[in-house]
C-alpha cells in the first residue's frame, strides 16, 4: 500500500514542482497492488462547478498521470457530498479507467449532488466514510453512513496492471457472482475473478472448467473462501487442452454461475 497525499492549490501548486513530484514518485510504485492519490479538490466533482479553475487544473495536470502509472482508484474531498464515480479514462468511461470516490462528508453540513453529470455512478447529500479491505491482488470498497448502514459497495480485482470494477452487491447479498476472465480469449494462461456475499463467508465453493459437451478438464477450486473478492490463475497447459471454447462453472451452495471463454493456439 501506498498512500500519496497532495495539496490541491492551497500552500503548494497543483502545476509544476508537485506535478513532477508526482509522476517520479507513482513511477517508482509500477506493480504495487494499492496507491491511492487523496487531495482536497476534486477533479470530478459531485457539487462545485465542473469548470472552476483548482478542479480543471487536477484533471488536466494530475489525472493524466494517475491514468500512466495504473491508478485506479483516488480520494477525493471538497463538495460535502458522497460519490462514487464511472471508470474514467481519457475523459471518458472507461472499463479499465479510474474510479473516483469522496466527497468528503463525514463531520460536515452535506451539499445537494448534480446527478445529472455523465461521470457520477452514485451520489447523494450524505454523511459518510470509506472503508477499504486490501487483500493481495483486490479489494473491497464500502461507503458507511453515520448510522452504520452500507450505502455503497463494489470490488475492484487486480490484473498486473489491470483492474476489473466488480458490482455493487449490497442490493443482492445471497449471491455469488462471476466476472469475465482476462484475458479472453487468451493463451496460454486467463484470470478469473468473483465475488463471494457475505452470507456465504467460510463456506465451500467450487470452480471448475467444463467442455462445452459438458465434460469436466479442470477443478480449480473446492474449498471454503471467505467473503469479498478473489482472483484464480487457469493455465490451460497444465490440462493438455485443444483450442476451442470452455465453460468456467462456479457454484455455492445451489448457486451456480457459468460463463464461457475461448482458448486459441
Amino acid at each position: 500500500l501506498s498512500i500519496i497525499v497532495l495539496d490541491s492549490n492551497h500552500i503548494a501548486d497543483i502545476v509544476g514542482k508537485q506535478a513532477a513530484w508526482l509522476d517520479k514518485e507513482l513511477g517508482t510504485r509500477t506493480g504495487r497492488p494499492h496507491v491511492f492519490p487523496i487531495y482536497h479538490v476534486p477533479a470530478w466533482p459531485s457539487h462545485r462547478d465542473f469548470n472552476n479553475v483548482h478542479i480543471r487544473r487536477v484533471r488536466e495536470n494530475w489525472v493524466p498521470l494517475f491514468e500512466k502509472h495504473g491508478v485506479q482508484l483516488a480520494f477525493e474531498n471538497h463538495d460535502h457530498t458522497f460519490k462514487r464515480t464511472k471508470p474514467i479514462r481519457g475523459g471518458m468511461e472507461h472499463d479499465q479507467g479510474v474510479i473516483y470516490i469522496g466527497d468528503g462528508a463525514w463531520g460536515v453540513g452535506t451539499r445537494q449532488t448534480d446527478n445529472s453529470r455523465w461521470y457520477l455512478e452514485n451520489a447523494g447529500p450524505y454523511n459518510h466514510f470509506w472503508s477499504i479491505t486490501l487483500y493481495n491482488d483486490s479489494r473491497l470498497v464500502e461507503a458507511i453512513d453515520r448510522d452504520g448502514n452500507t450505502i455503497d459497495r463494489f470490488s475492484q480485482i487486480i490484473f498486473d496492471n489491470n483492474v476489473v470494477n466488480m458490482p455493487d452487491l449490497t442490493g443482492n447479498p445471497d449471491k455469488i457472482f462471476l466476472g469475465s476472465n482476462y484475458p479472453n480469449p487468451f493463451n496460454p494462461v486467463t484470470q478469473i475473478p468473483f465475488i463471494v456475499p457475505e452470507s456465504a463467508d467460510n463456506q465451500r465453493v467450487s470452480l471448475e472448467i467444463y467442455t462445452v459437451q459438458g465434460q469436466r478438464v479442470a477443478t480449480l477450486l473446492n474449498e471454503n473462501l471467505r467473503a469479498g473478492p478473489h482472483l484464480v490463475t487457469f493455465d490451460s497447459r497444465n490440462h493438455n487442452l485443444t483450442s476451442g471454447m470452455y465453460v468456467i462453472r462456479l457454484q455455492q451452495g445451489r448457486d451456480v454461475r457459468v460463463r464461457s471463454m475461448q482458448l486459441v493456439k
